[in-house]
């Protein structure tokens, strides 16, 4: 059951690495396809030596050990006519049993062989490795960008254009620099202002409240 998902992982991570080359994921990659070949080689070891035990049990040695203990009256064969009877139907019943485990095992196996063969592959495709190398040098430099936080297209939402990571440098400089020159604030440009009487007049009044006199900045702007 560990080999199988071992292999399952492998394939996982090869279709994502696929999808979104980076060294990380690749190491990982390497990782556990390692582990899954050499789990996958003792369980080719398995088979082998179910296969040799099975040998062993169905050899004359073994029959005549337990036709032995039969008759004996070491096992009991109580349900059954003869000792030969009973010892057939044993016979038969750890054949089946071994015969089941090859197959499960080599099945297994063949998963796990299958799982390394395409980690191993993904591995040595040159170009993903240098479309993963690019990316994560891209999303490096991307993280020690002045203002990344502020970034409306982020390479923290992963990987999206491997082909050409420059492209990924100019969006993220547009998206900063159109945020940069957003204005920040809006300052009011109105005052209140002073009557030559010297009183003190709210900036929506057009003539002073103590002597009458027109506001010279309205008359100015009229």
């Amino acid at each position: 059951m560990v080999l199988i998902a071992l292999s399952i992982i492998v394939l996982v991570l090869c279709s994502r690495y696929k999808q979104e080359p980076m060294t990380n994921s690749r190491t990982g990659i390497t990782v556990t396809t390692i582990i899954t070949a050499v789990i996958t080689f003792f369980e080719l070891t398995g088979v082998v030596a179910l296969g040799v035990m099975n040998g062993i049990f169905g050899g004359d040695a073994f029959r005549q050990m337990l036709y032995d203990a039969i008759a004996s009256g070491e096992l009991d064969f109580e349900d059954f006519a003869t000792a030969n009877e009973a010892m057939n139907f044993a016979l038969s019943v750890v054949n089946a049993v071994f015969i089941v485990s090859i197959i499960v095992c080599i099945l297994v196996a063949a998963f796990g062989i299958f799982a390394t063969v395409i980690g191993f592959k993904t591995m040595a495709d040159k170009t993903l490795t240098a479309a993963a190398a690019a990316n994560t040098a891209a999303r490096n430099q991307a993280y020690n960008m002045p203002g990344y936080n502020s970034c409306n297209t982020s390479f923290r939402n992963g990987y999206y254009n491997y082909g050409n990571p420059q492209q990924n440098y100019q969006t993220y400089a547009q998206s900063n620099t159109g945020a940069a020159t957003q204005p920040t604030s809006n300052v009011s440009q109105n005052s209140d202002w002073y009557c030559v009487c010297g009183n003190k007049n709210s900036a929506g009044q057009k003539f002073c409240s103590n002597c009458g006199a027109a506001n010279p900045d309205s008359n100015r702007q009229g």
